[in-house]
């Protein structure tokens, strides 16, 4: 439930998001049907594969941000250089609904079926006992999703997936 903000000097302006704070409101109930399928596939470390796929149902319709199938698949392998771990990644969603609370006139009540895919490479450095030095491409395909945006951030009704992002890690364990 959307509240305003506690300290105001003055009431809440509806167009300013800071004017308000979202506080925990028992919604009712939900009844939510659904089957998950998994499986993991190993070959030494030659090759790592988990894949799931999630299905489910939910008594309302049109809950907002609520997909009816999620799925994720990542491949792994060693077997280039034992130091060396490549893995690919992908997950999707399924189509979902925004909340239409928050719709402006013209805007579309759902956002598209999203599949992103990223890859990494994630280095035990060699002589270095505990070193690990990690590369990952997120969304490696430049994927233009979007996410439905919750009930309190209206106008904004939608958010795109990150475009094609590099992230570098250095960890070190002791």
């Amino acid at each position: 439930m959307t509240v305003p903000a506690p300290g105001l000097a003055q009431p809440p302006d509806p167009s300013n998001p800071n004017d308000f704070r979202q506080v925990a409101e028992n919604g009712g109930r939900l009844d939510l049907l659904g089957s998950e399928l998994a499986m993991v596939l190993r070959f030494g470390d030659a090759l790592q594969a988990w894949g799931g796929l999630s299905l489910q149902r939910v008594n309302e319709r049109s809950r907002p941000n609520f997909p009816s199938v999620t799925g994720n698949l990542a491949v792994s392998t060693r077997a280039f250089w034992h130091p060396l771990l490549l893995s690919l990644r992908g997950s999707g969603v399924g189509p979902r609904a925004k909340d239409p609370t928050t719709l402006l006139p013209g805007e579309r009540p759902s956002v598209p079926t999203a599949v992103v895919v990223s890859g990494l490479a994630a280095l035990d450095v060699p002589g270095v006992e505990g070193l690990e030095l990690e590369l990952g491409l997120l969304n490696l395909f430049d994927a233009r999703a979007v996410s439905p945006a919750p009930g309190e951030d209206a106008p904004v009704t939608e958010l795109p997936v990150a475009p094609r992002t590099l992230r570098a890690d250095l960890r070190y364990r002791f």
